[in-house]
């Protein structure tokens, strides 16, 4: 019977001799590594190869499960990288998306420190999955050995069956249409086209005195067919004053489901400085607001 732990090969020559066949090149390093640790299933020690090739390292070594669990993180931290950035525009979460720079070296440090542990369980594992009959199970994932073959051709299959696709999906929910709502900007710069666009704008953008001219975009889930479309523009030059109007229109011409209108001149001397609330309504509904400062250059 083979035993759980890879340490008892101290102990049982046969158990040794089927590691080493086993494992077959640097079967001595590996040996040494899993005898030299209490616990070698846990840890035995780093190993540097592991942590600079990690995916080709584990390939080598025919650990494709490993290989398949490396891609996948880096793949989720692809598409969370893109979604990330979007959810925090529209919540108040914090924006954690700058961390996706970390998933590989993080990655690779565990795979440093964990590699020879994690090689030692595959090991004992494979040399015990016999059926009852003797006859092994799933050949793929129970290769002994090394394999250069391997080591290039794995990685870079899984490469390009998860990486890719997530590549484009960011890409794609990057360049994606804004969604519903309404969006201030400066008149020479024009709206923001799509999600990445609309990520490098603050939340609560600010505009500059006598250099910027005010638009917005309202784009809505449905046209607005000729209905009342109204927009009311309130300013207050703190967080302790009231809110009062200064500004209060009614249209009903327009019927696309985006409406662009001039808004405010910032260049005009007579524009204050303060904070900003734009509210659009569609027949005395409101069905957006935002927010903006008009602040003095420093």
């Amino acid at each position: 019977m083979i035993p759980k732990n890879i340490k008892n090969l101290v102990n049982d020559k046969e158990f040794k001799n089927d590691v080493i066949d086993f494992v077959e090149s640097n079967s001595t390093y590996y040996i040494n590594k899993w005898t030299s640790h209490k616990s070698p299933m846990s840890f035995s020690g780093w190993n540097w190869v592991s942590f600079l090739f990690t995916p080709f390292w584990l390939a080598y070594r025919n650990m494709y499960f490993h290989v398949l669990t490396y891609f996948f993180v880096i793949t989720l931290s692809i598409i969370l990288y893109s979604v990330l950035p979007i959810i925090t525009y529209f919540t108040f979460l914090p924006n954690i998306s700058m961390l996706g720079f970390l998933v590989i070296p993080i990655l690779h440090i565990i795979y440093g420190y964990k590699g020879n542990a994690y090689y030692a369980t595959f090991v004992t594992r494979n040399l015990g999955n016999k059926a009852e009959d003797g006859k092994p199970r799933v050949p793929l994932f129970n290769r002994s050995g090394r394999s250069l073959t391997s080591a290039f051709l794995v990685p870079f299959t899984v490469l390009i069956i998860f990486i890719v696709p997530a590549y484009h999906i960011g890409n794609w929910i990057d360049g994606s249409s804004l969604p519903s709502g309404v969006y201030v900007y400066p008149n020479e710069q024009g709206p923001p086209q799509s999600y990445q666009e609309l990520l490098k704008q603050e939340e609560i953008p600010t505009f500059i005195k006598y250099s910027e001219s005010i638009d917005f975009l309202y784009r809505g889930e449905d046209p607005v067919a000729n209905r009342n479309f109204k927009i009311t523009l309130f300013y207050r030059k703190n967080a302790n004053e009231d809110w009062e109007t200064i500004r209060e229109q009614s249209y009903t011409f327009f019927t696309q489901r985006e409406v662009t209108l001039h808004l405010l001149d910032a260049e005009d001397p007579l524009t204050e400085v303060g904070e900003y609330l734009l509210h659009v309504y569609i027949e005395e509904e409101v069905v957006s607001n935002k927010r903006f400062n008009v602040a003095l250059a420093r």
